[in-house]
């Protein structure tokens, strides 16, 4: 009984071999018949052609139209630049710009608001204006071992004298006469190359005295005139 069941399991594998062999070669078959033919493509739309009226009956085209269109000017005035011409009355449509439709707020009858002549927070003017009756003067040559220094300004202003060549050392004082001259005594005299200068005694005189000529030196401030001591 147990010989029958064995030979019984022997004859159903050696059948069932052939047929997965069979199996095998059918799919290997199948996949190189699917790469030959390559990936498959939709298929292209027919092209439709777009026949006009008349050409399927054989009559002719129609002729292109050579007519122009017309612009009018932009103004009622001649010479025009061809562009719509403003609805509003002013300036602005004499111009041939369209305006906002109302007229501004100056009522002269321009079509934009024109800039304020004067602002109220505007900014004052710079004062850069000389006023040369504050000239103050030096009398040259200025001669080696000078010991006085004369010249003219605005009478009543104290003045000092300096050394422009030594860093703004003070050389001497000196008050302007009712009539604008002034004679200074040197604490030293100038020496020759030596450059000199004249400043205000009191530096808040600038402030209160405007318009007067010279220049603004750096880290020596307001230099009223200059003259070199000749060797």
């Amino acid at each position: 009984m147990f010989l029958d069941w064995e030979q019984a399991i022997y004859t159903q594998r050696e059948n069932t071999v052939p047929m997965k062999r069979t199996l095998l070669l059918v799919l290997i078959l199948f996949l190189i018949i699917f790469s030959a033919c390559g990936e498959i493509k939709e298929p292209t739309p027919d092209i439709v052609a777009v026949i006009p009226p008349g050409a399927a009956n054989g009559e002719d085209y129609p002729a292109p139209s050579d007519s122009t269109i017309e612009v009018a000017p932009s103004t009622p005035a001649e010479g025009g630049s061809g562009y719509p011409a403003s609805s509003v009355e002013g300036d602005s449509a004499k111009n041939g710009y369209p305006g906002p439709g109302t007229d501004n707020i100056n009522g002269d009858g321009s079509a934009y608001p024109s800039p304020l002549s004067n602002p109220p927070d505007a900014y004052p003017a710079p004062n850069n204006l000389i006023d040369e009756s504050k000239r103050f003067t030096m009398e040259e040559p200025l001669k080696d071992g000078q010991q006085e220094i004369s010249g003219t300004g605005v009478a009543g202003i104290s003045i000092k004298v300096i050394s422009l060549s030594n860093g703004g050392e003070q050389l001497g004082f000196g008050v302007l006469t009712e009539d604008g001259s002034y004679t200074i005594k040197l604490s030293r005299p100038g020496a020759g190359g030596e450059l000199l200068g004249l400043q205000f005694a009191d530096d808040s005189t600038a402030a209160t005295l405007e318009g007067v000529p010279g220049t603004d030196m750096p880290m020596m401030g307001l230099v009223l005139a200059q003259a070199l001591v000749e060797r």
